[in-house]
């Protein structure tokens, strides 16, 4: 049911016909109608905004649908943020609709018949499940190094949340632990891809780590998260874009994944230990993590509890991240840089400008005040600090030559050089459309979002085939947007060497998607743009307007065909630009053009 409602084929926010196995094409096939639900229709705004382990949470804690009810032993803070307000009487009344209605769409759909068709594929993920977890070895060694417990535990195969990856809860004295299939999608059909052993046991000490971890963080003092929190910023770009947004949560994962490292260490299963602490330190740019496991390890040597272990590891991290801004001091004065960008003709601050370093994924964009905070880390002594915006020159000056951490930089207008397109009169042959036009189900995003705004763009190669086009409108999907707005500045680049080089605008275009919007629209006729050769669009969010009524989720949308439109991205103002589909995905954007 959590498939069906959650991440059901028309609403998904996982693609599942992007699989190369047997029962993600029936899935779509058989009911991949369900979206046109009028009783789904009502349940899908309750749940847009909650995160995977709310909804979860809930329904280890109801009896089966059609039969699930909202009981009194149910806990406030476990249905709290079915309310966006976080108003306990609201919650329970939102809860109580959203039960009545999956018991009324269980029968519609006949559910019951549904599990009945499934049951040999889910009996074979099972299956593959349990030889490639054949025994509880990592158990025990996990309770004891967590010094916690629980009566049960209970792990379930998914056939439907993106690969390699699962969500955990518990209540009282159960666990429960949702493990989805491996990443490879090249499978033979008649395996379901949970038989390899490494990475389903990753995945099982991992899940479950973050449930036995969960007492002794809930009392870890606030006190220790603000005194460490001046770490977070050295790492904050690469947690965002794995969607770890608060520090709190942040190392709540360094707790997790330097778990996943001692218990095989307890185990003797070294080979494991030094792959997974290779691969959470430098690959996922966990960076402290050789400080948290050693801090832990030494507690756990020496007998000290957990919770102890994890009190001790923060106040080193404090202590050391002090020493570092201590050791170095140049490096610190140049590590966090504020200042205000200003159009010398009128005084004023120039609003979005993009600021980096070129090649390096550290930047950031000015506010509408032309105010701007960027920290620099890593950076070489000979790189330059980039100031860009159209209509005006661009800048930069030496990091090395910066002589204080507050700037103020004045930007000299540009001399423009592109000629007026005169349109009037030019006959129109036809108006079409180019780009990806159908939205898929399958999406990429964050969720409570609390920031944004580095010059992170998203674009499509749009191509011409050799004729000439008056731009009429540009238009984009977005899957899910809970903030009050978000403002997007749109940019079409010409193109040199494959890649995105110069803009072709002459002013700063943007377009607004609000609450709930869907397609976003803009109309830039009055822009006057014709092209003759290939271009490429990107969108970027430059000013997210949050609400404190959501979660902020913040979701872009996959699109579907026009395979000759390549895909871009760049993670930060002056970054390299990316095209592999790990970074870059197919974005659901396509522009309306009168062919002159």
């Amino acid at each position: 049911m959590y498939t069906i409602v959650y991440e059901n084929p028309n609403n998904a926010r996982y693609d599942t016909t992007d699989f190369n196995w047997e029962y993600g094409q029936s899935l779509i096939k058989n009911y991949g109608y369900l979206g046109n639900e009028e009783t789904l229709n009502q349940l899908l705004p309750m749940v847009d905004h909650l995160w995977i382990s709310d909804f979860f949470g809930l329904l280890t804690q109801v009896h089966d649908f059609p039969n699930a009810r909202l009981s009194d032993d149910i806990s406030n803070t476990s249905i709290i943020h079915f309310s966006e307000k976080r108003d306990t009487e609201e919650a329970r009344k939102i809860v109580s609709k959203f039960l009545s209605l999956m018991n009324k769409f269980y029968e519609e759909i006949s559910f019951d018949i549904y599990l009945e068709e499934q049951q040999g594929y889910y009996q074979s993920a099972v299956s593959e499940m349990k030889v490639a977890l054949k025994t509880n070895e990592f158990l025990k060694p996990m309770e004891i190094f967590y010094q916690f417990s629980y009566e049960q535990y209970w792990v379930f195969p998914s056939l439907t949340i993106p690969p390699s990856m699962g969500f955990s809860t518990s209540h009282h004295q159960e666990a429960f632990a949702i493990l989805s299939a491996q990443s490879e999608q090249n499978l033979p059909s008649n395996e379901m891809g949970f038989s390899d052993a490494a990475v389903m046991s990753d995945l099982y000490i991992h899940e479950l780590g973050h449930a036995l971890l969960k007492p002794a963080f809930s009392r870890i003092p606030d006190k220790l998260f603000n005194n460490t929190k001046p770490a977070f910023y050295l790492i904050k770009e690469s947690m965002y874009h794995q969607n770890y947004l608060s520090w709190k949560g942040v190392v709540n994962e360094f707790y997790t994944r330097s778990g996943e490292v001692i218990v095989n260490r307890i185990m003797n299963n070294s080979v494991t230990e030094y792959r997974l602490f290779d691969y959470h330190s430098n690959v996922k740019e966990f960076i402290y993590l050789p400080l948290f496991v050693n801090v832990l390890w030494s507690n756990y040597q020496n007998g000290g509890s957990y919770h102890k272990g994890m009190i001790a590891t923060l106040e080193q991290l404090s202590r050391d991240y002090d020493q570092y801004k201590k050791s170095d001091s140049t490096s610190q004065l140049k590590s966090e840089i504020k200042g205000r960008v200003y159009d010398p003709e009128t005084g004023s601050g120039i609003p979005f400008v993009h600021i980096g370093v070129k090649g390096k994924n550290m930047g950031a964009i000015s506010k509408e005040d032309g105010s701007f905070e960027i920290k620099l880390v890593d950076y070489e002594s000979s790189d330059s600090l980039f100031f860009s915006s159209i209509g005006y020159e661009s800048y930069s000056m030496p990091i090395s030559n910066l002589d204080d951490t507050t700037l103020d930089v004045f930007l000299s207008e540009e001399v423009s050089i592109l000629d007026e397109i005169l349109v009037t009169g030019r006959e129109v042959k036809e108006i079409a459309k180019y780009g990806r036009k159908k939205p898929s189900k399958r999406t990429r995003g964050q969720s409570n979002s609390t920031s944004y705004g580095v010059g992170t763009e998203y674009g499509i190669r749009i191509n011409i085939e050799n004729d000439t086009y008056f731009i009429q409108d540009i238009n984009f999907h977005m899957r899910f947007n809970t903030t009050d707005s978000i403002l997007f500045r749109i940019n079409i680049y010409n193109i040199v060497d494959n890649l995105p080089h110069k803009s072709i605008l002459k002013n700063d275009l943007y377009m607004r998607s609000y609450k709930g919007q869907k397609w976003v629209r803009k109309d830039i006729s009055d822009q006057k743009i014709v092209i003759d050769e290939d271009v490429i669009i990107t969108y970027e969010a430059v000013k997210v307007y949050f609400s404190d009524k959501t979660y902020n989720n913040i979701f872009f949308t996959f699109g579907k065909g026009y395979e000759a439109g390549l895909q871009y991205m760049k993670r930060s103002s002056f970054d390299e630009w990316q095209t592999n589909e790990n970074d870059a995905f197919p974005i659901a954007l396509f522009i309306t053009a009168r062919i002159l």
